[in-house]
This record gives C-alpha cells, structure tokens and sequence, in this order.
C-alpha cells in the first residue's frame, strides 16, 4: 500500500481516537472492523489521489461517518487543557499600534537632528590631537587591509609598515 494511503487511513483513526474517549469493547471491534476493511480497499489503490477519488463514491465513506456520528453519541469527548492565554482586545490592540506608529514617526523627526549631533561629536573627538590621528590611521590601516584582504601574508610586519607608511606622510 502507498504510504500517504496509509496516512490518510492512519489519520481518520487518530481523528476518531484523538476526539473521543473509547471505552466500550463492542464499538472497539466495530472501529477495528471499519478499519482493516479500510485498508483493504487502500491496498486496491495506485497513490492517495486515487484512493481518495474512489472512496469518496465508496459505501465506506459514508459507512466512516455513521461511525463517527455513533461514536459521538455514545461516547465522551476528550476535553484538553489550553493554557489561558490573554487574548488582546481590540482597544488594546489599537492602541498599541498608535503607540508603536508613534515612536517611528518620532525615530524618522528626529533623525536628521540625531546625525548632524553624532556628526558634531565625531568632528570634535577628530579634531583632538592625538585621538583624531589614531582614528585616521586605523581607517587607512581599514582602508589598506581591503586591497590586500586576498594576499595570504598578512602578518604583524606587513601591519606595521602600513602604520609607518601614514605616519611618514601625516609629518
């Protein structure tokens, strides 16, 4: 048998079992009945669009919902635990998103005033003597370091002469 045949037939059984406890020994071996006749008429099929398109005409079909309808009238259903989650009104929801549309338009106000502070800061903190010719220098370094990234010799003498190399030309 195609095993997505056996799949389908495998998930009609766990939809019977997974909805109802089943307790009484005489609607067990009905459902075992149903079931073994179901997987012969599986084991007529090609593939699972077959078998689907014949069951459907099939007295089984409508055999498997008269069980199913039996098996809800006489048996109890499984009641499973949900976790309580709080589910967010919609007053709630609406407002978050005001508050949430609100701090982006605030972000994109403030933006230029943002760039032009931190571009302020970073001129004065190039502007200190020795600072700024550290950052210069490892920005060349930075600079040097990606037109030599594919050469493998990439040792702490090469990184020396290019520190060197910038001192020589900032005198």
């Amino acid at each position: 048998m195609d095993n997505m045949i056996k799949q389908s037939i495998d998930a009609r059984r766990q939809a019977i079992f997974n909805a109802y406890k089943i307790e009484d020994k005489e609607l067990n071996d009905q459902i075992d009945d149903f079931f073994n006749r179901l997987n012969d008429f599986g084991t007529t099929c090609s593939d699972s669009t077959d078998f689907e398109m014949k069951l459907a005409t099939n007295p089984l079909s409508q055999e498997y919902i008269q069980l199913f309808t039996e098996i809800s009238t006489k048996c109890s259903p499984i009641v499973y635990e949900t976790d309580n989650r709080e589910v967010q009104s919609t007053a709630d929801y609406i407002k978050d998103d005001i508050a949430s549309e609100a701090r982006m338009v605030v972000e994109d106000l403030t933006m230029p005033a943002r760039h032009a502070a931190r571009t302020e800061f970073d001129d004065k903190v190039r502007d200190i003597p020795i600072i700024g010719d550290a950052i210069q220098a490892k920005q060349t370094f930075d600079l040097f370091k990606k037109f030599k990234k594919n050469k493998k010799d990439d040792s702490e003498e090469s990184i020396n002469w290019y520190f060197l190399f910038y001192v020589i030309i900032k005198t």
